[in-house]
């Protein structure tokens, strides 16, 4: 898929896959070990920001913190979405904007221990993210309810499969 900019804002996500370790895992724990090699079958969501100058970057939570990425720079994009009620209100991409750059700003850690919780394992820390993670804190963040019902698992392929993107 190509990525279409003109329909992202800021707290647009855009969901790839890849052939890492924990992106293989995350497609096996969601979609069964059939999708292990499944490129459509996302396991990785990168969130789109505005910078002061009206360029649009990415937020993407990889190892080891937070890192803004060039958007055309996406590789294997599976999906891209804009909640409605980020899209439809100038105040709530406001507020996600800023809690992006203050995350990067604050350099936020990946988070290894969710990862392995997702994958079953216990223990978490609520001060890191995994990508999905960041998606929910922004969302709280903003006063914008889930789009799933989500709990400490929710990962990019749940949300694909609730965007019936699958």
């Amino acid at each position: 898929m190509k990525l279409d900019i003109t329909k992202l804002t800021a707290g647009s996500i855009i969901a790839n896959a890849s052939m890492t370790l924990q992106g293989c895992a995350i497609r096996v724990r969601t979609w069964g070990w059939k999708a292990i090699l499944d490129m459509s079958k996302t396991n990785h969501i990168i969130i789109a920001c505005k910078a002061p100058e009206g360029i649009l970057y990415g937020m993407e939570m990889i190892p080891p913190k937070i890192h803004r990425i060039d958007l055309n720079e996406i590789q294997n994009i599976c999906w891209q979405y804009t909640d409605s009620r980020i899209a439809s209100d100038t105040n709530f991409q406001l507020a996600a904007n800023d809690f992006l750059w203050k995350a990067y700003a604050a350099g936020i850690r990946y988070d290894w221990l969710g990862i392995l919780e997702f994958l079953g394992w216990p223990h978490d820390n609520a001060k890191k993210y995994y990508c999905s993670e960041m998606y929910q804190a922004m969302l709280l963040k903003i006063g914008v309810p889930h789009p799933v019902e989500w709990d400490k698992k929710c990962s990019p392929a749940d949300l694909q499969k609730y965007y019936k993107r699958v």
